[in-house]
This record gives C-alpha cells, sequence and structure tokens, in this order.
C-alpha cells in the first residue's frame, strides 16, 4: 500500500523508496508485468522507471542462494551492501526522504 501511495505522489523524489521490503514490494508487480507482458510478445521496458525509484538493486541478491549472506563479507563491505537480513528489511536507507509507513517503526 504504501509503494502504491509513494507512485501515486504528485512530487517527485530522488529517493522515493525508502526501505529493502519496499524496494522487494514494487520488484513484484514489475515482475508480473512483464510476464504478463511476454505472454502477449509485448517487450517490457521498465528500465527507466526502475532507474527513477530504486536507490540500488541490492534487493535482487535474495534471488539467488548463493549470495546468501553477502553483506556481512567482504564484497558485501566494498559494495555496501545492508539491509538484506530479513530483521533490516524494514529499516529506512541512510538518505531516504520519504519516510518508512508508520506501522514499520516497531520493525526498526
Amino acid at each position: 500500500m504504501t509503494v502504491g501511495y509513494k507512485l501515486a505522489l504528485p512530487q517527485e523524489s530522488n529517493t522515493l523508496l525508502s526501505s529493502t521490503a519496499e524496494e522487494i514490494a514494487l520488484h513484484i508487480p514489475i515482475e508480473e508485468a512483464t510476464t504478463l507482458l511476454d505472454m502477449h510478445s509485448i517487450k517490457a521496458d521498465f528500465g527507466d522507471f526502475e532507474d527513477y525509484v530504486y536507490q540500488d538493486i541490492d534487493f535482487e541478491f535474495l534471488y539467488e542462494s548463493e549470495f546468501d549472506g553477502i553483506e556481512d563479507g567482504e564484497i558485501g563491505d566494498e559494495l555496501h551492501i545492508v539491509n538484506l537480513r530479513f530483521a533490516d528489511w524494514f529499516k529506512p536507507f541512510g538518505d531516504a526522504s520519504m519516510p518508512v509507513h508508520p506501522y514499520c517503526w516497531n520493525a526498526v
């Protein structure tokens, strides 16, 4: 709900999504839309949109088991990968200009 609300806001923000959970929440419908468009032989191109809304795509490491724990190692430090542990998904990004939903405050 929060992601939909933020996408509908009239003002622009360069850090619209505020947490890993919000990035995952947006990623799911984008993937679903891509699949539906592919089924109808329509090429989906969300590239510019994704560049605009995602702070980064670190959350995609969560979809590949070989990257489990990447945020805890040297590579994670070098790439500044954070908030991939489930307990951290709702923590706001350090430079987030939009707050996380108030229901998430206790999770932070």
